[in-house]
């Protein structure tokens, strides 16, 4: 982030203090984390301040800098804050989704084959870091083609043992149950 102090602010000569806090979309309402601002020159016009180690990818972030005077020994006697909002990048899930032991449904059918269908648990979406999030089951390919899954399963249709190794004609992406 970059800033310019107000002009009537230039030659105020005691200085300024500068206070950031901010918060995600995802943080409470009341909940603000304070950015460490003590090395920031009290004498400065321009500012350009970097704030690191946020918690979430692909987040609105509220961030509001305030001023102070140098000179103050009051800790409330902070200005307005201007406020800005920000869009962070996205970024891979920060986990990945929890499967259980079962999790997973084989269906015979009457062309001699079976259908296999893996299941998983959603991952927060705070946590999915993206939009249009896909998974990719690695295990089984086609042809050394991974394929993508649903957001809660994948149904791998007319599954064949072979010399054994397991193929596929299809995987289909299946809707989320929720």
């Amino acid at each position: 982030m970059t800033w310019s102090w107000p002009s009537p602010l230039h030659n105020f000569t005691q200085g300024l203090i500068t206070k950031v806090i901010y918060k995600s979309q995802w943080d409470s309402e009341n909940y603000w984390d304070e950015a460490d601002t003590s090395h920031i020159p009290t004498n400065l016009t321009n500012v350009t301040f970097t704030i690191s180690g946020l918690k979430y990818a692909h987040a609105l972030y509220d961030i509001r800098v305030f001023l102070r005077s140098a000179a103050s020994t009051e800790p409330y006697k902070w200005s307005k804050p201007a406020t800005y909002t920000l869009h962070t990048k996205a970024s891979v899930p920060s986990r990945p989704p929890k499967t259980d032991i079962g999790s997973y449904r084989v269906q015979s059918h009457h062309l001699g084959g079976r259908n296999l269908i893996i299941y998983w648990q959603r991952i927060p979406q705070y946590l999915e870091n993206g939009d249009n999030i896909h998974y990719k089951v690695i295990e089984v390919k086609e042809n050394g083609i991974k394929r993508l899954v649903g957001i809660q399963y994948c149904l791998i249709k007319k599954l064949y043992y072979r010399a054994g190794k397991m193929s596929q004609t299809e995987i289909s992406s299946a809707a989320s149950l929720i």
